[in-house]
């Protein structure tokens, strides 16, 4: 990850040499004091950031990962004489604002500063969860549920993303791993209490518990979110010589479609389910088999990182 070393002399020909490209905008946050210290890796509030940040990733990217449930209500329940690929537009709004907007919070938090910016993308997804609990139309739905509350969790999770690398040094795998897991463990919460909400009561009712399971849970998570490295006064938003990297291009198009195979997944794979002729919880259930298996190899992939007795000294007196 880009820094700047801050024990530079200003005026040497070493901090001269340095520029606004080596600096993450992630070290940006205008709410804190440049006098503030630089708290020490991998120990004391690096693991409340892991937490904070896992249970925003559990919370937002649960709530997409558990869409497949709202989809089939649409297709079955709610808009059941709406042509398909009419209904389709909610769902694929949604999952397409949540994983392409991120690059917007680059932007914002180098103006509001990291923990603000993640507060006000609570706020903003809280918002469309809000307003879709009124919606009753298809068109309603994909500006509320698909672009508004899109908007919002896609800022707060390319923050939980961007953020613990700070934190992290010799446990950043494990780290990221188990955060990265959040969106997988979450849909296993939420998911079985949308398809209750939505059995015993209605869909407005659904959104609202999720609404308020959602806005509780990232709203205090939010609040706990700050870099390790004080404001460097930087205005950067986006370092554009990234794009001459050919494995950061590379990646980004393998996870470009690697996504749209896990979306057709999440989003359709409930309905079909039904269509065959097998009842509901099945095609509840599955979604949740799903999500356990991405949230597990997820969890796996950095679970070798970590030494078990460094983990379990460094979190002795959390400095809060």
């Amino acid at each position: 990850m880009p820094s700047i070393n801050n024990t530079l002399e200003p005026g040497s020909e070493a901090h001269t040499k340095t520029t606004t490209a080596e600096i993450n905008y992630m070290n940006v946050d205008p709410s804190q004091n440049a006098n503030e210290k630089i708290y020490t890796q991998d120990k004391g509030y690096a693991w409340v950031i892991m937490i904070a940040c896992f249970f925003n990733l559990g919370f937002s990217l649960g709530a997409v990962n558990a869409i497949g449930v709202f989809q089939t209500h649409y297709l079955k329940v709610m808009f059941a004489t709406v042509p398909a690929e009419i209904i389709a537009w909610i769902s694929t709004t949604s999952v397409t604002i949540t994983l392409s907007c991120g690059i917007l919070s680059n932007m914002i938090a180098s103006r509001l500063g990291i923990r603000n910016t993640a507060i006000l993308a609570s706020l903003i997804g809280s918002t469309g969860l809000l307003l879709a609990s009124f919606s009753t139309k298809v068109w309603q739905l994909v500006l509320t549920q698909g672009v508004i509350f899109g908007f919002g969790s896609s800022i707060l999770i390319n923050i939980s993303f961007s953020v613990p690398p700070q934190w992290f040094d010799k446990h950043k795998s494990f780290a990221m791993g188990l955060i990265a897991s959040g969106g997988g463990f979450g849909a296993l919460i939420l998911i079985p209490i949308i398809t209750k909400m939505l059995e015993v009561s209605s869909f407005a009712w659904s959104i609202r518990v999720l609404l308020i399971v959602y806005g509780l849970i990232t709203g205090i998570s939010s609040f706990l979110i700050k870099p390790r490295i004080p404001n460097t006064g930087t205005t950067l938003v986006f370092d554009y010589k990234v794009l001459a990297d050919p494995i950061i291009v590379w990646l980004s198009l393998i996870g470009f479609f690697i996504q749209i195979g896990t979306s057709v997944a999440i989003l359709y794979f409930p309905a079909s389910i039904i269509d065959l002729g097998y009842n509901t919880t099945l095609a509840t259930n599955l979604i949740m088999v799903f999500s356990v298996f991405s949230a597990s190899s997820r969890l796996i992939s950095g679970y070798s990182d970590l030494d078990w007795l460094t983990f379990l000294d460094s979190i002795k007196g959390l400095p809060l």
